[in-house]
């Protein structure tokens, strides 16, 4: 038979009262159970769920992915934070099950034998690395037939400290908008809102209204005014075309790196170029939900050097913005 077995952290402030490390029943669809219970890891909470056993593992894997949506569906409405992919950076995604640290098949034998030999699992029990997200596992008739390992890191980054006294020539509301969220991104664990908030970070230090060229916009007046307004159709044409007058947020982010980055490569390119494929990562995350965690890992770390560049350059001009 086949088991669905969901795992995730919680929080340090989240506290569920009602769990203990003793299996609860939470619902019985076609003979099916699902249960849950806690498990402390070091300092860490880790919620164990269970639910089968399904005679198809097609079955299983349905049944274990429509569980895993109702977990993170009523973990955000709820407000309880929590970790189900374990990733080093990336606290949530859309992979369906992430090991945080592999271990080999001899690593995984010697951990059997001397729990075996300590007496704590007998020889017929099979052991295996537990999984942040979503696994199918099968056994004969029990999860207890499965003894689950993990390993508990904590990436610690060391430097020195160093500071200088610097006296800028001009500071403003804008720049310290820009830094808070610069900061934030430094702060927080999921890649994707890191990346975002750099990219936000820039967007913040764009003049409000900044229009395009005479000629430009005159070529813009002259379609407008052949357009029949006569209609709620004509009317909409007309104003979605007006508001081209204004120029879009990325323009004015690529106007501003070409004043105080223009001739600064990043990650081997021209200051426009890399800032380019930037906001394409940037556009396909927020308008599709897609983005390439590779490629990200690649351009993040010289995003944020040059929203830092940015900053400072702005802030040792002498005229305010």
């Amino acid at each position: 038979m086949f088991f669905a077995r969901i795992v995730f952290f919680c929080s340090r402030e989240l506290e569920f009262d009602n769990l203990t490390d003793i299996p609860m029943e939470l619902f019985e669809y076609e003979n099916c159970k699902c249960t849950v219970k806690k498990k402390k890891q070091g300092e860490k909470t880790k919620i164990i769920l269970e639910y089968g056993g399904f005679d198809d593992k097609d079955k299983a894997k349905e049944e274990g992915m429509r569980l895993l949506r109702n977990v993170k569906l009523e973990m955000c409405r709820k407000n309880n934070p929590i970790n189900i992919s374990g990733i080093n950076g990336l606290l949530d995604c859309k992979e369906i099950a992430v090991m945080p640290a592999q271990l080999t098949e001899f690593g995984l034998s010697c951990i059997k034998n001397d729990l075996v030999n300590a007496g704590m699992i007998s020889e017929d029990i099979k052991v295996l690395e537990d999984v942040l997200g979503l696994e199918i596992y099968e056994v004969k008739s029990s999860m207890d037939e499965i003894h689950f390992v993990a390993e508990d890191f904590e990436i610690k980054y060391k430097t020195q400290f160093r500071l200088e006294r610097k006296e800028y020539q001009c500071w403003n509301e804008k720049l310290d908008v820009a830094m808070s969220f610069l900061n934030t991104s430094n702060l927080i664990n999921d890649v994707r809102m890191k990346f975002l908030l750099k990219i936000m970070a820039i967007e913040v230090l764009v003049s409000e209204r900044e229009k395009e060229t005479a000629d430009y916009i005159k070529l813009l007046e002259d379609a407008m005014s052949s357009i029949d307004t006569s209609n709620e159709l004509g009317k909409r044409v007309k104003n979605d075309i007006g508001q081209l007058k204004i120029k879009s947020i990325g323009q004015k982010c690529k106007n501003l790196i070409m004043q105080y980055c223009g001739e600064k490569l990043y990650a081997g390119l021209d200051s426009i170029k890399f800032f380019n494929t930037c906001y394409k990562m940037r556009s396909g995350l927020v308008h599709s939900g897609e983005l390439n965690l590779n490629e990200l890992g690649i351009y993040d770390e010289q995003l944020r050097n040059l929203t830092v560049d940015i900053v400072e350059s702005i802030a040792n001009r002498k005229e305010n913005m």
